[in-house]
């Protein structure tokens, strides 16, 4: 199951759903029912005014610095949200591993053509529900150049 919504305006967007995933799951012969659930959040501003939608954005102005164009910009954030069912820590999981997680992003995207895409995110995690001590919180930056036809 995964309900999801959708909502554009202008130069706003935002996304949100949730997941439960349910399986059976055999170990040292026996079987076991696990479900998971998950959920995000997810928000968007396109800083230069182009109108928000799912697809990549298509600047109004793109990159020409002599003309004083440098393309779109992007604002976005997302918060995230892991459970994992205390079942599978009976058995397939490893006992010593965190029960969930909750992962909060931000980024700057920049479309310099219809194209192209170059985006920077930092992204923290942090974990909980361990049974024998604390996971440390993860920090990240991720850089990525897209082309997309």
């Amino acid at each position: 199951m995964a309900p999801a919504v959708f909502y554009y305006r202008k130069a706003f967007g935002a996304f949100a759903e949730f997941v439960r995933s349910a399986q059976v799951v055999t170990a040292d012969a026996r079987a076991i029912d696990v479900a998971n659930q998950a959920w995000q959040v997810a928000a968007l501003v396109n800083l230069t005014g182009e109108p928000a939608s799912a697809a990549l954005v298509s600047p109004k102005s793109p990159f020409d610095p002599p003309a004083g164009q440098f393309g779109a910009w992007q604002i976005v954030a997302r918060h995230a949200r892991l459970a994992v069912d205390k079942a599978a820590f009976a058995t397939v999981a490893s006992p010593s591993a965190s029960r969930s997680a909750s992962q909060t992003t931000i980024g700057l995207n920049w479309y310099p053509a219809q194209f192209v895409k170059y985006a920077v995110n930092y992204e923290r995690t942090t974990f909980d529900g361990h049974p024998r001590a604390a996971r440390s919180t993860e920090h990240a930056i991720y850089m990525r150049a897209q082309l997309s036809f």
